[in-house]
């Protein structure tokens, strides 16, 4: 059978992607989640690790599901269920008619304006002249409590049994924690949520735990770890009919830095360079990494280029370091682009500690005498790695809110002494992008 290179390697839902490798801790632990127990999942993990593309190999175990987006758009759990009613094509009723024959008429709205509360009593004019009339007006409905809505989606008969709520960690701090709380009873209820949301822990994508006790499963979609992508990357080239040799399956996993999205995109615009679009018919064509080196080279540099909206993201971050007295933002992002800085590659990570040794050698350098002078005014003129220590500890403490604010993307995550790079695509750009370019191209803060 022929394949395209884009039906085998990509990042697009649909169709499904021939590359597609099932790991059991993944796969089969979701598999399981769903068949032997009642209780909510929260799926996590880097942005474009795989969580939708889960839900789409399994969607035969999701079969009476809903999936909405959640997001900043959401303020209250009021209008995310007024969303979810309306996204769901309920009717509700908004007015019954009973005349004293016995005929009964009701009126609906989908407005969703009403429940059940009052009877109205008066006269309808018939062709016989006047008949009593019952009328029973509605009340508004409660949007904030869950069992409300779920006795309308049951009444409506259109109730799912799962409903997929994407990007929660886009979702405000009051809608988290308000819906954190329903979670409890639409479990009782018996209706399951899978929240989708991008961080390394479950707690970080927004899930207040203390509200849920035994109520939830998590699950991260994260590590890729490397024979998991050499077992996709042979599933594919097996349908295209290619081959690569040892070093170069070695340096394809290294560029990825442990992305399957990455990955995809990277084996997917190599092998378009090498002049492979399809299926090679009749024959293996084995790619050897010395003779075709630069088309991987050329595919990564590529791929930096595209993702400009992340220099974009540290360029503004830079740009609130103005929030404290160390200027805290603008040392992480100058470490960052450091090809000396100490990034924890298997954890994607940064130690404060040793940020705030970074940070004191650059202070001796004469292109920061100015600042210097400004820090040595708040901390003291021996600039002390403990003060400093602490004064970062504090400049970082909001940078998970302002990354959000910045970004749709989870692209970074302080915890304490420790500032991770969720986003694997930002360790990725930092690898294959020019640092003296783009740090010529910051504003230094203090000059603002």
């Amino acid at each position: 059978m022929a394949y395209k290179l884009d039906d085998v390697f990509n990042i697009r839902m649909i169709p499904p992607i021939e590359s597609y490798y099932h790991r059991e801790d993944v796969d089969g632990m979701f598999e399981r989640f769903i068949a032997e127990n009642d209780k909510h999942i929260a799926i996590f993990g880097g942005s474009k690790q795989g969580k939708s593309y889960l839900l789409l190999k399994h969607k035969r175990l999701l079969e009476n599901s809903l999936t909405l987006e959640a997001g900043p758009h959401y303020s209250s759990t009021k209008e995310f269920y007024s969303s979810l009613l309306y996204v769901m094509k309920t009717k509700i009723l908004k007015k019954i008619s009973e005349t004293q024959d016995g005929n009964v008429s009701a009126e609906l709205s989908t407005t969703f304006g009403h429940s059940l509360l009052a009877k109205v009593t008066g006269k309808a004019k018939t062709e016989a002249g006047l008949e009593s009339k019952n009328e029973y007006e509605m009340a508004p409905i409660n949007y904030d409590d869950p069992n409300v809505i779920h006795s309308i989606l049951v009444d409506s008969g259109n109730c799912p049994k799962f409903i997929i709520l994407e990007n929660f960690h886009n979702s405000t701090n009051e809608f988290k924690e308000r819906f954190s709380t329903d979670l409890r009873s639409w479990h009782d209820m018996g209706i399951r949520f899978i929240i989708l949301g991008v961080g390394k822990e479950q707690s970080e994508i927004g899930l207040i735990e203390n509200n849920l006790r035994d109520r939830i499963v998590g699950l991260n979609v994260e590590p890729w770890e490397d024979d998991h992508l050499l077992n996709v990357l042979e599933i594919g080239c097996a349908k295209l009919n290619v081959s690569f040799d040892t070093k170069f399956k070695e340096e394809l996993i290294k560029a990825c830095m442990g992305s399957i999205g990455l990955f995809q995109e990277i084996v997917n615009l190599t092998l378009r360079k090498i002049g492979i679009t399809s299926t090679i018919p009749h024959q293996q064509r084995h790619i050897p990494y010395s003779t075709h080196e630069s088309f991987l080279s050329q595919a990564c540099t590529e791929k930096a280029v595209a993702y400009t909206d992340l220099f974009r993201f540290l360029k503004k971050l830079t740009m609130k370091s103005q929030l404290d007295s160390c200027y805290s933002y603008y040392w992480l992002v100058r470490y960052l682009f450091n090809p000396e800085g100490n990034i924890d590659i298997a954890n994607d990570s940064i130690k404060v500690k040793d940020l705030v040794d970074f940070i004191l050698i650059e202070l001796d350098k004469v292109d920061f005498a100015k600042v210097k002078k400004e820090i040595q005014s708040e901390v003291g003129d021996e600039l002390q790695h403990n003060v400093i220590y602490r004064k970062v500890l504090s400049g970082l403490g909001n940078i998970n809110l302002h990354s959000r604010e910045i970004s749709k993307e989870n692209n970074l995550y302080f915890d304490e002494k420790e500032l991770f790079l969720v986003n694997k695509y930002l360790n990725f750009y930092l690898n294959y992008t020019d640092p003296e370019e783009a740090l010529n191209s910051i504003l230094y803060p203090w000059d603002l």
